[in-house]
């Protein structure tokens, strides 16, 4: 099998799954097409917390969720479908707008050298965002 970017329809960001017991996230994501899909997964280990220092988990949770949403957007590249689906709870608003700027402006060599027709943009990448059950969707 030959893997042919121009069929894949949307790419997805699933989960951000963190374990206690090697203080790690997981992030992962799929490509999918209307007769497959690929999955990906990307393992970040973190520095564990001392036991004397208190964490803020809803604000480390917060973070990882934006920050699973800008490292997938390496895998995005790989067939840049017309959507990127976030369908995983706890996305705020601010990490949509960082999100926006790291499309922006993170992947201008990226649009240069694949010829798109100007630089990613909220508006040129997310016609239009909304959210259902939780889920942001961009369209």
């Amino acid at each position: 099998m030959v893997f042919d970017p121009s069929v894949y329809t949307e790419f997805r960001y699933l989960a951000a799954d963190f374990s206690a017991e090697d203080f790690s996230f997981s992030f992962r994501y799929e490509l999918v097409s209307p007769g497959e899909t690929h999955q990906f997964t990307e393992r970040i280990a973190f520095t564990p917390v001392r036991q004397e220092h208190e964490v803020d988990w809803p604000r480390v949770r917060s973070i990882a969720i934006m920050l699973g949403a800008v490292l997938g957007l390496s895998y995005y590249k790989a067939a840049a479908p017309p959507r990127y689906v976030i369908a995983l709870e706890g996305m705020t608003q601010a990490g949509i707008d960082y999100l926006q700027v790291a499309l922006r402006e993170g992947l201008a060599e990226y649009a240069y050298r694949n010829k798109f027709a100007g630089l990613l943009s909220p508006t040129s990448f997310w016609r239009r965002l909304w959210r259902i059950r939780g889920r942001w969707r961009a369209t």
